[in-house]
């Protein structure tokens, strides 16, 4: 039996010494509150993911705004050495 249902995340993003940060303050899944447990893997999974991205594309990112269905991440462009050093 397969069926499909729409997950809801709250997040309250910010960027803490050069890194995205997403706390979690609310999921549900089809109307129904999630677990709290739920809520860490969640941060963890979208944080992570949005952080490799930005790491890939070699950006920092500096400062985060929400609109409507949106989020705006400000970033800088990290210099090749500097990125490297990083990732020893």
């Amino acid at each position: 039996l397969l069926f499909s249902t729409r997950v809801r995340i709250g997040m309250e993003p910010t960027v803490e010494g050069g890194a995205l940060k997403l706390a979690v303050k609310n999921i549900e899944a089809g109307g129904v509150k999630l677990p709290d447990e739920l809520r860490a893997i969640a941060e963890s999974r979208v944080a992570d993911l949005l952080a490799a991205r930005l790491s890939e594309a070699g950006l920092r990112p500096e400062s985060v705004t929400v609109g409507e269905g949106t989020l705006t991440v400000a970033a800088r462009l990290v210099p090749v050495e500097e990125a490297a050093a990083e990732g020893e």
